[in-house]
């Protein structure tokens, strides 16, 4: 995560979803569970902020923007917001699920061409939250959180490649409460998918 622009060199990363699971089980009543995280982010793409400097408060929507290619007409995205704590300790304050095939029309879903590829928008549930100065931001991207978006999960194996050079910039939407805290808010190589590069 960071406020950097993208490199000029080539850069992605994949991740590989199957029916047969591993599969993110952070289910709960509410955006928020103190379950740790960490094995979950496992079977993930993950990118982390550096630790933050002050209290930082984050109030409504979120968003993931990434371009990605699948090699499959259809796949799910699950994206989870955590906070890391100094210890290493990852608890989810927000999460936002997408069926690909509907990105692009809810009432008409139409499938992916494989290996194409798209830009997706993937939306987090609004919440309110302060993340404790010495903390850091994580943003998880999976294949699934079995079983929200369905009563099944999604029966196509697919495989997930998410790119972040000049031509194909990511971004996470946060919203952050107080300018201080947002000219705080700096990334570094933190996670698998080096949002970063």
């Amino acid at each position: 995560m960071s406020s950097r622009e993208p490199e000029g060199r080539a850069s992605s990363a994949s991740y590989t979803y199957s029916p047969a699971g591993p599969f993110n089980q952070a289910n709960g009543n509410g955006p928020i569970l103190a379950v740790d995280q960490r094995p979950n982010e496992a079977s993930s793409l993950t990118w982390t902020s550096e630790p933050l400097s002050v209290p930082t408060e984050a109030t409504g929507w979120w968003s993931l923007d990434f371009w990605a290619s699948v090699n499959a007409p259809d796949t799910d995205f699950v994206v989870e917001i955590t906070d890391v704590a100094p210890d290493g300790t990852s608890r989810q304050m927000g999460r936002g699920w997408l069926n690909a095939p509907r990105a692009f029309s809810r009432s008409n879903p139409r499938p992916l061409v494989p290996d194409a590829i798209y830009k997706f928008s993937v939306e987090v549930w609004p919440t309110s939250y302060v993340f404790p100065a010495g903390h850091r931001i994580r943003v998880d991207l999976s294949g699934s959180d079995c079983c929200v978006l369905g009563s099944d999960p999604n029966p196509t194996p697919a495989r997930v490649t998410v790119y972040q050079d000049e031509h194909h910039p990511s971004r996470v939407v946060v919203p952050v409460i107080g300018a201080v805290a947002a000219e705080k808010l700096r990334g570094k190589r933190g996670g698998n998918g080096r949002w970063d590069d």
